[in-house]
């Protein structure tokens, strides 16, 4: 409750007091929504295919009455993009709160925006907070591809560095670095985890057996990573080192 007094003078009849009095209400139905970023929730850089982590949108009941929350959407372009979990009754009591947590997964490398809508039967209704996320993904680039061994005889060795890159936007792991193909193999990457526009390189050695002899020895280095496989073709020339003589028998130069 709130008063006052208003004095009026005049000079005919003196100073005429008159009290005012009155109690505040608060509006029969108010709201207050609250987002991280105000207007926008602005989830970053999310891994494409990965969920980000939770972030909260919550309606605060202000009014003197319950607040009935009657609708909450979600559109967007990628409809699959954003998903939510709701915390919280309804109605809401005066002072009490709901929240929509809300998730992004981008499909896709790039931007992805949506729209939240809350609707109620508070007079401020609908309320809208814009979204917004960021896809990236890593991407592996290898040098050479294919792999072409110079010839090499049977029982000796040939080694090349083969340059693995990430020209994503993400960071990448690798899991392993494996080899198929008779007489070659493969060491791990120089380093396990890649930065974006970060490289690493594997050497790759090639030793032919007996049974290759003068066949070009076919294989493929697959790399294992975070987020896909990457399969390289090897070729290896494998080469006899036996000496042919012609003719076999002495060379008679005659008298």
């Amino acid at each position: 409750p709130q008063s006052c007094r208003v004095t009026i003078t005049m000079q005919s009849a003196g100073d005429v007091v008159l009290t005012l009095s009155g109690t505040g209400t608060p509006p029969p139905v108010g709201q207050a929504v609250v987002a991280p970023g105000g207007d926008t929730l602005d989830f970053g850089d999310v891994v494409v295919a990965t969920a980000s982590s939770a972030l909260p949108i919550t309606v605060r009941s202000t009014g003197g009455n319950d607040l009935d929350l009657t609708g909450f959407t979600i559109d967007s372009a990628d409809p699959g993009a954003f998903a939510w979990t709701e915390v919280g009754g309804d109605p809401l009591v005066p002072g009490d709160e709901h929240s929509w947590l809300i998730t992004c997964t981008p499909s896709a490398a790039g931007p992805i925006t949506g729209t939240a809508t809350i609707t109620s039967d508070a007079p401020t209704s609908p309320v809208t907070i814009a979204l917004a996320c960021n896809g990236i993904q890593s991407a592996l680039a290898v040098a050479p591809s294919p792999v072409q061994f110079p010839e090499t005889l049977v029982g000796e060795s040939s080694q090349l560095t083969v340059t693995l890159q990430n020209t994503g936007s993400a960071a990448l792991t690798f899991t392993t670095v494996q080899v198929t193909g008779a007489g070659f193999t493969a060491d791990q990457p120089a380093a396990t985890s890649l930065g974006a526009g970060e490289s690493t390189t594997v050497t790759v050695t090639f030793t032919p057996g007996a049974a290759d002899a003068g066949t070009d020895v076919l294989g493929t280095l697959v790399a294992v990573f975070d987020a896909g496989t990457r399969e390289i073709d090897l070729i290896g020339p494998a080469r006899d080192a036996n000496l042919n003589v012609t003719p076999a028998s002495a060379i008679d130069f005659g008298t």
